[in-house]
């Protein structure tokens, strides 16, 4: 593997995520469409002590092959 190349992982970050869909709603709505999704995770802003939910979404996966899957095939609208 080549130096400036990233490992594979499990993982995929979202970006531009509505704030006002919950983590289980968009769980639901990714297993539709996506098999082997271990957890949802909305990032939350904890610099107020609001927690505001950010517009970041992690996704964990059973195994690197769906994340890379999931990646490759975009984004579903939800």
């Amino acid at each position: 593997m080549a130096k400036n190349q990233e490992e594979p992982t499990d993982r995929a970050l979202l970006l531009d995520v509505h704030t006002a869909i919950s983590e289980n709603e968009l769980r639901k709505q990714l297993l539709t469409t996506y098999k082997g999704i271990i957890h949802v995770h909305r990032c939350i802003d904890t610099t107020d002590n609001l927690k505001t939910p950010k517009q970041l979404v992690q996704i964990h996966f059973q195994s690197t092959k769906q994340a890379e899957e999931f990646i490759e095939n975009g984004w579903i609208p939800v």
